[in-house]
Parts: C-alpha cells; structure tokens; sequence
C-alpha cells in the first residue's frame, strides 16, 4: 500500500459504507486479509464492487479502514472498562481479562483481523502496532509499579502482557478451543471457561507471597 488511500467524504456516515465495513471485518477475521476478494465483499455486503470502489477507492484503503475501526473498537472497550474502576492491579488486569474476552466471544472477528497483521506491509503493521502502544505501555506501566511494591510476581512486564493477550484471545477468539473446552457449549460453559481464564490470568500473575 502506497500513498494515501481514496476514500469519499462521509464515508463514516453512510449505512452503506458502514455495512461494507462490518462485512468486510467479519470476512477478514474468520478467513483472513489474504484470502478474501473485493467480488467476494461485495456479494456478501449485497452491494455492487463499483459501490465498494466508490467509497474506499481500493481494497486496500478497505483493508486499512477495516483495521483501523477493528483497532478503535478494542481500545475503547478496555479504555471505558478501566474508567473510573479499580486502581488495584490485578482488579484492573481481572477487568481487561472480561473485556478482552467478552469482545473476542461476541465479535471473533475483532481479534482475527489483529492476528492477521503478519500479511500487511511493515510500514502498516508498525502504524497499526503504534495505535495500540499507549494501552500496552499502561498496562506495562501498572505491572511494573505493582511488581516494585511485590504485589505481583517479578518478571518482564512487556512478555507478560504478551502472554497475557495471547492466552486471553486465543482461547476467546478461537471457536474450536472453546468447543473443546466448554462440551456442550451455550452461554454457562462460556461463563464457566471466562471464569477459569480468570483464575489462571490471576494465578499467573500473583505474588506467591500474596496468593494464600
């Protein structure tokens, strides 16, 4: 992706070129950024490939839109979560563990389509990454203060909110481990599998000292 994508003026605002959008996040995020076609968004928006053309300008001006409504959706969600809540570590690490999870549960798609920023050009992977790197420099930040007063277990506080991600949106965003780990399914194996991430998240935080 080269210069500055075409995209038409109250584009945000136009059902269509919303529709086209959530469309398009749902397409990426179960079948991934390489391996869906504008011909292939455009049957599944309902809507002609000159109307998509019309409003992004190219697939990939579609593509960053996609990423950069998927990114906004995430941020806040954790931002509004942690507004006004608890000050205490892992309370806050508790909160986005519910939120991460609740959203990868209810929209897969979110996650999926960060997963797949492996496929994007550097230069796009890196302004995605800097998007992000204020909410992971907080997170960052709580661990590190907590780790100094020994409320939390020492270690590198960046690989742990990795990790933490990691084992949050990968069982969440992953239909089949959620099958697998929920037999039967509905809504109280998805209560009971959230409350184990819970416990493992806190576990695997915790100062041994602090855990009784």
């Amino acid at each position: 992706m080269t210069g500055v994508p075409v995209m038409r003026p109250g584009r945000r605002a136009s059902p269509t070129a919303q529709q086209i959008v959530a469309v398009t996040a749902q397409l990426l995020g179960t079948r991934g950024i390489e391996h869906v076609s504008l011909d292939e968004i455009a049957v599944a928006a309902g809507v002609r490939k000159q109307t998509v053309l019309y409003w992004f300008g190219s697939r990939a001006a579609l593509v960053d839109t996609v990423i950069d409504v998927t990114v906004d959706e995430l941020v806040t969600e954790v931002i509004a979560a942690l507004a006004g809540g608890p000050t205490d570590a892992l309370a806050q690490v508790d909160t986005i563990v519910v939120t991460v999870f609740d959203a990868a549960v209810r929209r897969p798609h979110l996650l999926g389509v960060l997963r797949d920023l492996r496929h994007l050009p550097s230069d796009r992977s890196d302004a995605v990454t800097s998007r992000l790197r204020p909410l992971v420099d907080a997170a960052v930040d709580v661990l590190e203060q907590e780790m100094g007063q020994g409320r939390i277990r020492r270690g590198d506080p960046a690989v742990m909110v990795g990790l933490l991600y990691a084992c949050i949106g990968g069982i969440a965003a992953d239909p089949v481990a959620r099958d697998v780990m929920t037999p039967g399914g509905g809504i109280a194996g998805l209560r009971r599998l959230r409350r184990e991430v819970r416990a493992f998240v806190r576990a695997a935080v915790m100062n041994s000292a602090e855990g009784g």
